[in-house]
């Protein structure tokens, strides 16, 4: 491979995984000739090696213990596509500098999983790294209580006891980690994560609560193992609200002996569930230097819940944090590839509708032009005038492409937009008004409703939205063209605990054209799709317009139709009044 090659290669890594730079996780990547193609912030932090001095370079110049035989074998492994290898070991001598103040050295959980490659067939090997020393000292902490307790002679009965206990829990700690650590679905990750510690603690009930965005507005259930929990059932918290959502705002571990008689205690969650909680014990979960979730575990089943208790939650969920950073981690690069694949799909599309849409208003310019520049003297003047009016229209045409394709890329680039609440008469009576000539020239009726419910947009991108269902309403409908326009409110969806319903307003266009089949009707929001069997003017970017807006704005889109009935194409909005 050229030398040339290798730097667009591993310049296009370096954009594709940039999210990674500053996750507190070691990140590299390597090629099956053991390359270095990535080498994120964290490593150059943890190791002292610059990102420029070894990308490009072989990994095993740098880190010899890597050439080691079973570490190649299953690194071979990796290289065809194989599942993710786990690795738990010491490198004090490798990866942490020796001069650390604490002069010990550090335990670390590393995670090897095959990621496609950007250059031509084959995988390449994503290692990610992560410190568990801290983890570790808990269990020896915990360790050492027990070896207290053991020596406590009048106590040795209820110690041997806690010490089998103990001992049971330990092993099931070891198993769960390698466990979580290979588990790359959240879901499975919560449910196993719950039933361990369900019984290792011996408690009745545990649930998983996380932030449902980073601007932690809602801690939300993800799991819980309550067996007799409807699916349906949304449980959520806002910041403070309840003993887990105190803990996910401050940070801080929690026993709860009597949880009725406790401040922070929420009981509309069991309200929900139909459950009593007595006694509570919650523990946050840590990732990227913050909490991102709570494990929460209540009612326990013999006793009350202790210090030994407390420090078996604290070290499941930093276990489990780990799993989750690589889960998390995981479907990050998954997103990201699926985006890159979708975006490179849309580019081919877009340039195929670009030079087809563009053929036949600029055939017509050119043609026509040429005709009046060679021999305009034998034209009539009114064909002459005819062939102006076609070049100007077809020049209007080819503006109004343009001006699409712009909209569909600006709609894609905004990152805040800016709502409002509409005006949706003088929406509508605009979007009509640029279209007077059409609707004209089709005869077409137009049938608008009295008054309009209120919803909230983004007033230029709901003018397209109302321009594109119309337009196709007058190409594609009768002969002439009936249309109705008129808005529904949807019933409001039951509020989730901790929130106000979010209500929204369904939107309208119905024609009575010959109406489409459900094969037509599962393609038509598709980029650049058009119905080519339906021999009207236009251009197959409309409806893509529209689906963009609107999701963006927060709504759906669809149809309703049958043949030989009509369609009834739709949209919603957000009610700002639910």
């Amino acid at each position: 491979m050229s030398t040339q090659t290798l730097v667009n290669e591993t310049e296009r890594m370096q954009l594709s995984l940039d999210a990674l730079d500053y996750v507190p996780v070691g990140v590299f990547v390597i090629r099956a000739d053991l390359v270095v193609l990535f080498w994120n912030s964290r490593l150059e932090e943890w190791t002292g090696i610059a990102r420029e001095t070894i990308v490009g370079d072989k990994i095993v110049k740098h880190f010899p213990h890597l050439q080691d035989t079973k570490y190649m074998a299953r690194l071979e492994m990796i290289f065809q596509g194989g599942p993710p290898a786990i690795f738990s070991s010491q490198f004090h001598t490798y990866i942490i500098p020796s001069h650390l103040p604490d002069g010990q050295a550090r335990i670390q959980h590393s995670t090897v999983m095959a990621m496609p490659a950007i250059e031509g067939e084959g995988f390449y090997a994503l290692f990610s790294l992560q410190d568990v020393t801290d983890m570790a000292r808990r269990v020896q902490d915990y360790r050492a209580m027990r070896d207290h307790a053991l020596s406590e002679a009048n106590e040795r009965k209820r110690a041997e006891e806690a010490l089998r206990q103990r001992n049971q829990g330990l092993a099931l700690l070891n198993q769960l980690g390698r466990e979580l650590t290979a588990t790359l679905d959240i879901k499975q990750l919560s449910e196993r994560l719950l039933r361990a510690v369900t019984e290792i603690i011996d408690a009745q009930d545990a649930s998983v609560w996380m932030w449902e965005s980073d601007q932690k507005q809602r801690l939300v259930c993800q799991t819980i193992l309550y067996a007799q929990t409807d699916p349906a059932v949304k449980l959520s918290l806002l910041p403070g609200q309840g003993v887990a959502g105190w803990v996910a705002q401050t940070g801080q571990s929690v026993i709860v002996p009597y949880a009725p008689r406790d401040p922070r205690f929420f009981s509309g969650i069991d309200e929900q569930l139909g459950f009593s909680t007595v006694s509570l014990l919650a523990v946050p979960l840590l990732g990227r230097g913050q909490v991102r979730g709570v494990l929460e575990v209540a009612n326990k089943l013999r006793g009350i819940f202790d210090e030994n208790d407390l420090v078996l939650a604290e070290t499941l969920a930093a276990s489990a944090a780990i799993a989750f950073e690589n889960a998390s981690l995981v479907e990050t690069l998954r997103q990201q590839t699926a985006e890159l694949q979708a975006r490179n799909e849309e580019l081919d599309a877009f340039a195929h509708t670009v030079a087809h849409d563009f053929k036949t208003p600029l055939g017509y310019m050119v043609s026509y032009a040429e005709v009046l520049e060679d021999s305009p003297e034998l034209l009539p003047e009114t064909e002459s005038q005819r062939y102006l009016r076609t070049i100007a229209q077809s020049g209007r045409k080819a503006g109004n492409i343009i001006d699409e394709l712009l909209l569909l890329t600006a709609v894609r680039q905004v990152e805040d937009v800016k709502a409002s609440t509409l005006d949706m008469a003088g929406i509508v009576a605009e979007a009509c008004a640029r279209l007077q000539d059409l609707i004209r020239e089709s005869q077409a009726e137009l049938v608008l409703p009295q008054a309009w419910p209120v919803a909230v947009g983004q007033e230029t991108w709901v003018e397209e939205v109302w321009l594109n269902y119309i337009s196709n309403a007058v190409k594609y409908g009768g002969q002439p063209p009936r249309i109705e326009l008129g808005a529904t409110p949807l019933p409001d969806p039951p509020p989730l605990a901790g929130e106000d319903g979010v209500g929204a307003v369904r939107f309208w266009v119905r024609d009575n054209g010959p109406g489409l089949t459900p094969q037509e009707q599962a393609h038509l929001f598709a980029p650049f799709t058009r119905l080519d069997k339906m021999h009207v003017k236009g251009h197959g970017l409309g409806l893509s317009i529209v689906r963009r807006i609107v999701e963006r704005l927060g709504g759906e889109v669809g149809v309703e139709s049958q043949v030989g009935q009509g369609s009834a194409f739709w949209f919603t909005l957000p009610d700002p009044n639910p």
